[in-house]
Parts: C-alpha cells; structure tokens; sequence
C-alpha cells in the first residue's frame, strides 16, 4: 500500500535556499508540496528583501508546476505584521487541510521561534527542512546541481557593490570575503533560481537599472518579452 503524503505549503522567495527547501522536502518523500506563498511589498509589487517582480516570481512559479498565492504587505512593515498577513492567508489553506508550511531557514533560532510562534496562534506548524545544514556545504550542492541563480541584492555593509548582478556559481563563492555567510543566511546578498533539474523551463530573464535602498544594492531582475510560447518540458 502506497502512503499518502502530508500536504504542506513552502513560504517561497525565489531565492536558492526556498530552492532547496522544495528539493529537500521532495527528498524526504514525507510531505506533497501542494503550493507555495509569496510576501510581496503593496506600493512596488515586489518579492519583499530579495526585489524581485511580482511578474518574474509568477512566472518561476509555472516553470516548477506549483500553484502560489501572493500575499500583499506593506512596504517596509515589521515582522509582526508580516506574519500577520502570512498568518490570514495561510488560514484559508488550514481551513482546507493543510497544517504545515515549511520555510528555508538555516540557524538563525530567533527567526524560528517567531516563525513557529506565529503559526501555532492559529493551529498550523512551522517546518525547516534545512535547518542546521553546514551552509557551505549547502551553497556546493546547489552549485554541483547546477542549478542557475542571480544575485538580487547586497547589503554594502558584508559585500561591494559588484556582487550584485553576478551568477551564484563557483566564481560568486570564492570570491566571497572572509566572515560572509555562503548563503547569504545573514541578509548578506539574496538569489534569484531561473533554471535547474526541477524547473520545466528556464525563466527568461533580464537585468533592469540597478537602484540601491539604504544600504541594499538591487539588480532589477525583470521577465523576458520574448518568453517562448511553447517551453520544451524536461522529464523530472
């Protein structure tokens, strides 16, 4: 008899960690990733940190053959009202019989604890199937299944601004300075996935004009006009 897997949701930011958050959880064989959720800012309509476009992130979304809500937030709110919102869309998904969502979050035990503080006030769970995982050895593997991602944005205080914009590969890693997390887990830079083994298609991609806030340098990664109208499908 074939066992039924446990519906979960994956809180997404297109980035390489929530990557291989669905990679690992597809691995374990315990859970049916059946969507993902996406927090995107009210007045830019933008992945909220990383800066990715409503649009491209949409589209990412196609390219791995999951349905994604888009949760709306204020620009620049607080972590609780983050949640907050988090929290009201995740609701009608538990009304449904999903009790889970599970995060990319590698150590930082401050973040988990709000995370999970938040989701068991209205009866759901939080999930990290990465949690601990060596980031070094994360950010290889990534690499060595060559999966292909572009870096968003940087925050000046952990890198120069020349990082931004570049391919998350073996060059990006060794050229990291000495004291920046490989994966960024410290807000250092964050990612942008358009291609790798679980993706149908690549996402067509390009690099806007670049803008900084604060002290976060973005590229402004914007969707292909010319995205083929038939994809080839890779077999999974």
């Amino acid at each position: 008899m074939v066992r039924s897997l446990e519906p979960i949701l994956l809180a997404w930011s297109g980035g390489k960690e929530s990557l291989m958050a669905l990679r690992e959880l597809r691995r374990q064989k315990e859970f049916d990733v059946c969507g993902l959720v996406t927090a995107v800012s009210d007045s830019d309509q933008r992945v909220t940190t990383h800066g990715v476009s409503r649009e491209v992130v949409e589209e990412q979304a196609r390219a791995l053959g999951l349905p994604i809500d888009i949760v709306i937030v204020p620009k620049g709110c607080c972590p609780h009202t983050y949640n907050d919102c988090l929290a009201a869309a995740a609701a009608a998904k538990r009304d449904r019989g999903v009790s889970k969502i599970a995060f990319g979050d590698l150590y930082l035990d401050d973040v988990r604890d709000f995370r999970e503080e938040c989701l068991e006030m209205i009866g759901m769970e939080a999930i990290f199937p990465l949690w601990q995982m060596d980031t070094q050895e994360l950010a290889w593997a990534y690499v060595h299944a060559k999966y292909k991602a572009v870096v968003t944005c940087v925050d000046e205080q952990s890198l120069p601004r020349s990082f931004v914009g570049r391919l998350y590969d073996r060059a990006f890693l060794s050229d990291l300075p000495l004291g920046v997390d490989p994966c960024g887990e410290n807000g250092e830079f964050h990612t942008f996935v358009f291609d790798g083994p679980v993706f149908d298609h690549p996402v067509l991609i390009k690099q806007g004009t670049p803008y900084s806030e604060a002290s976060m340098h973005y590229c402004d990664v914007l969707g292909q006009s010319n995205r083929p109208k038939q994809a080839m499908r890779r077999a999974r």
